[in-house]
C-alpha cells in the first residue's frame, strides 16, 4: 500500500466522521463544550482503532480465504445486487398496490 493510497483512505474516513459531526452540530441546539469533546474523542478513538482491528483481523484470516477471494467477492456482489433488485421490486409493488 502506497502513501497515496493511505492518504486517500484517511481522507475518506475523515469525511465520514466530518459528515456525522456536522449533522450532530445541526441537530443539537446548544452543544456544550464537554459534549463536543466527548463526541470528538469517541470518533477519534474509533477512527484510530477500527482500521488497526481490520488490519490484524485481515492478516489472521488471510490464509483461510486467499484461495477463495474471487469467489467470496463474486458472492458478495451478487448478493448485494439481488438485494437491490428485491428492494426495487418491493418499492414498485408498494407504489402499484398502495400497500407498503
Amino acid at each position: 500500500m502506497t502513501i497515496f493510497t493511505l492518504i486517500l483512505l484517511s481522507i475518506g474516513l475523515a469525511m465520514d466522521a466530518f459528515a456525522v459531526s456536522i449533522s450532530q452540530g445541526v441537530a443539537v441546539k446548544r452543544l456544550k463544550i464537554n459534549q463536543a469533546l466527548t463526541v470528538a474523542l469517541t470518533f477519534s478513538i474509533f477512527q484510530a482503532f477500527m482500521p488497526l482491528l481490520g488490519f490484524f483481523l485481515g492478516k489472521s484470516i488471510y490464509n483461510l480465504v486467499h484461495n477463495y477471494n474471487n469467489i467470496i467477492g463474486s458472492v458478495l456482489l451478487i448478493g448485494i445486487g439481488l438485494k437491490m433488485l428485491h428492494e426495487a421490486y418491493k418499492e414498485e409493488q408498494c407504489e402499484r398496490n398502495g400497500k407498503c
